[in-house]
């Protein structure tokens, strides 16, 4: 992706442009796997198997939900990605 903002008409602002978006979009789901991570780590340590199904539900819930989130994200700004001067 990176080289092919070398062909685009201003790939300085397409550079930025693919920064940003990726960093928005990576960065709420790897805070939320690390989250989840601890939690159940945690829920283990403290014997409570039924607790980590539930944790691990509601971060996969969670994970999905956000997984949609970018989805819509991306997708709505496509058109203003694309009309980069």
């Amino acid at each position: 992706m990176v080289l092919l903002c070398g062909v685009l008409a201003d790939p300085k602002a397409a550079m930025g442009i693919l920064i940003q978006t990726t960093s928005l979009v990576y960065i709420f789901p790897h805070s939320l796997s690390s989250a989840v991570s601890t939690r159940v780590g945690h829920e283990l340590g403290a014997g409570r198997p039924e607790r980590v199904r539930l944790v691990a539900r509601v971060g996969l819930v969670c994970d999905a939900a956000l997984g949609v989130v970018a989805c819509a994200f991306a997708a709505s700004l496509r058109g203003v990605h694309s009309k980069v001067k």
